[in-house]
């Protein structure tokens, strides 16, 4: 592992997820605003390693669904910023999709608590919990 792998969650960072669980080869959202453009900047740097994993990653048509998806957005990304394809690589191609949830320095996650040490507040925090579109 790369000591400065990242791993980003897809539904709800990278993919608005705003029509809930379709199937794991169903994605029929638009992109969150800037994912595109930050996932270029995080691919840019050589230090970082960019790793997008989900629930859909283990299942059938889990994986090339979210790269046929990325491929589109970037595409129109693209062309609308009129940025050419110079460097010949894709995002789909510089960023991994593993099955399994990798090792990671951080996660990025639109569903999480960050866990500070403290147990004490968690059943408060799970009870007031929302994710960012909700």
């Amino acid at each position: 592992m790369n000591p400065k792998t990242i791993c980003l969650d897809f539904d709800g960072v990278i993919h608005r997820y705003d029509s809930g669980w379709e199937g794991a080869d169903q994605i029929s959202d638009l992109p969150v605003e800037g994912a595109i453009e930050g996932l270029h900047r995080l691919c840019d740097d050589p230090e970082i390693e960019v790793v997008i994993h989900s629930a859909r990653s283990a299942q059938p048509g889990g994986i090339t669904a979210m790269k046929e998806w990325l491929e589109y957005w970037e595409g129109v990304w693209r062309e609308h910023n009129h940025i050419a394809l110079t460097d010949g690589r894709w995002l789909t191609e510089r960023c991994q999709f593993p099955k399994n949830k990798p090792a990671a320095i951080v996660y990025i996650n639109d569903r999480g608590i960050n866990f500070d040490g403290d147990w004490s507040q968690i059943t408060t925090e799970l009870k007031n919990y929302k994710p960012w579109n909700q």
